[in-house]
């Protein structure tokens, strides 16, 4: 489904953890704990299947509080953001 350079849209978060290697030194890694995944890339003719790659549904999230009322009142600031 996916090849080396295919466009994917990930959602999630990102989890740093440590451990011991085998010669006892501290290893430190960083993971995606992926909550939804679309492939972003079309198909090519070379491809398994030549029809466009169903979009997956997000995982079922829990509950979230709502936000603070004074968190509910602040403008959007989005607009200058570099991304």
């Amino acid at each position: 489904y996916l090849r080396k350079g295919s466009k994917v849209y990930i959602e999630g978060k990102l989890r740093s953890r440590q451990y011991q290697d085998k010669d006892g030194q501290t290893r430190y890694i960083t993971e995606i704990v992926c909550d939804e995944m679309n492939m972003l890339d079309r198909p090519t003719d070379g491809g398994p299947s030549s029809s466009p790659a169903p979009e997956r549904q997000p995982a079922p999230r829990k509950e979230q509080a709502s936000a603070p009322a004074s968190a509910q009142n602040e403008p959007d600031d989005t607009d200058d953001l570099p991304f």
